[in-house]
């Protein structure tokens, strides 16, 4: 298990220097900002030491909109071959919310499986907002598993090289002149960070990290399952419903808990579905117990966009669910210096323990995640040490970085008010919730 953003960053480095025949990467979003370039041109080097090193990566188009794909073009002569998954015609609006939301990084026998993006704020580079995170490392015939479920998305008809994206007629379009200036400017910038990559130098960099070790479990393989989202039929995009679903699988597990349930997302915005399983299990004596972000704890339009889900905690704080919320800098009765030097953090695990049973990926606990996204997560029953251990990762985020959350406290929070009320953006959020309605039946 890694739950620390120096122990991830380490652990892929060994792993990609390690690497001698294959290296596929889905993650949700790759930006070519200081850790992307630090990844890539590890990548780059690892091919040069063996030449036959398969390297594939699979990247959301709006999640990766950052990575180019100019630069993903000039990384396959190097011999990095790149795909974006679902690169929709504008006149196909149905198909803008198909994303895929997983995070595999496979290195030959080894896979890493949870919520780490491939950004410098997800592995503590950035000055603003760094993110916590939790994973799971697993070796052997996991690692094909998993390479064969990025296998079927890659070769599927929603994905598309990058010369398919280049190569889209543009010119019916209202202000195509503004689009090809566009491309312009995203083909000089990288050029920039194809040099930045190609004189990238990275000694010096495990020296500046904190040396970390993940813990390491024992565990039966029979006890360990892998899940992904996959599309039943490739290619088919209306009336889709995704097959081996992440979100069934945690209802599942929700049905089943006995005594405690612990839970850990970016967001806590239940279905109506998930609530009543929670109320029902509430009414059953389930103790549980939920680590999500306050309103102030990520940037503004996050904040309030989290501050949305305040309806949903009212008739669970009457059945006594424990919330915490990721402090930040407008909580009350907070010393200034502790409020800056926290509030740089929010949660972006995805971490569920249903009494002995642990479930870790990239599984949010919000509409998107359960109804529209593909996902990918870990499931590892009945593994009493590493059950604790995630408790004991998650107590010490509570103590150290969250309090207690109220409904009077979220009531008078000038940000929940703010977020409810007056906030332009937050209708327009608003405004796209219902126009997915809309859409919905569509798919």
């Amino acid at each position: 298990m890694i739950d620390h953003f120096y122990q991830a960053l380490q652990e892929r480095i060994k792993a990609i220097r390690n690497a001698q025949y294959r290296i596929v990467i889905e993650p949700h979003h790759l930006n070519p900002d200081s850790l992307g370039v630090l990844l890539i041109s590890e990548i780059i080097d690892a091919k040069r030491r063996h030449p036959n090193l398969r390297v594939q990566i699979l990247l959301d188009y709006w999640g990766s909109h950052n990575f180019s794909p100019e630069l993903a073009l000039m990384m396959k002569g190097l011999g990095i071959e790149i795909k974006y998954f679902n690169y929709p015609a504008i006149y196909q609006f149905w198909q803008l919310n198909l994303r895929t939301h997983r995070k595999i990084f496979v290195t030959d026998d080894q896979v890493f499986i949870g919520g780490f993006n491939l950004s410098e704020n997800f592995f503590g580079l950035n000055s603003e907002i760094n993110f916590l995170d939790r994973e799971i490392s697993l070796t052997g015939f996991f690692a094909d598993q998993a390479d064969e479920a990025v296998q079927k998305l890659w070769n599927s008809v929603c994905s598309c090289n990058p010369e398919q994206v280049l190569n889209w007629d543009i010119s019916w379009m209202p202000w195509s002149w503004k689009l090809q200036d566009n491309g312009y400017l995203r083909r000089r910038d990288a050029e920039k960070i194809y040099q930045r990559i190609l004189n990238f130098k990275s000694e010096g960099l495990d020296h500046e990290m904190k040396s970390s070790r993940p813990e390491k479990f024992q565990v039966e393989t029979n006890k360990i399952e892998l899940h992904f989202d996959q599309m039943p039929v490739p290619g088919k995009i209306l009336n889709w419903t995704k097959s081996d679903h992440c979100a069934e699988v945690f209802l599942e597990l929700l049905e089943n808990a006995q005594k405690k349930v612990d839970l850990e997302s970016l967001y806590f915005l239940p279905t109506p579905r998930l609530q009543a399983v929670l109320l029902k299990k509430l009414s059953q004596g389930v103790k549980m117990n939920v680590l999500t972000n306050g309103v102030d704890s990520m940037d503004k339009e996050s904040g309030e966009i989290l501050s949305l889900s305040l309806k949903y905690f009212d008739e669970l704080f009457r059945q006594n669910m424990k919330f915490w919320g990721i402090k930040g800098r407008s909580w009350p009765n907070r010393k200034k210096s502790q409020a800056r030097r926290d509030s740089c953090f929010a949660t972006h695990a995805k971490s569920y323990v249903f009494d002995n049973d642990t479930y870790i990926g990239s599984l949010n606990v919000d509409p998107r995640s359960f109804e529209t996204n593909l996902e990918s997560a870990v499931l590892i029953r009945n593994e009493r040490a590493l059950a604790a251990a995630v408790r004991r990762s998650l107590r010490y985020r509570q103590r150290r970085f969250a309090l207690p959350m109220t409904p009077w406290a979220q009531l008078v929070h000038p940000g929940a008010l703010v977020g409810r009320w007056t906030s332009v953006k937050t209708l327009k959020y608003l405004a796209l919730s219902g126009l997915r309605k809309i859409i919905e039946p569509y798919y």
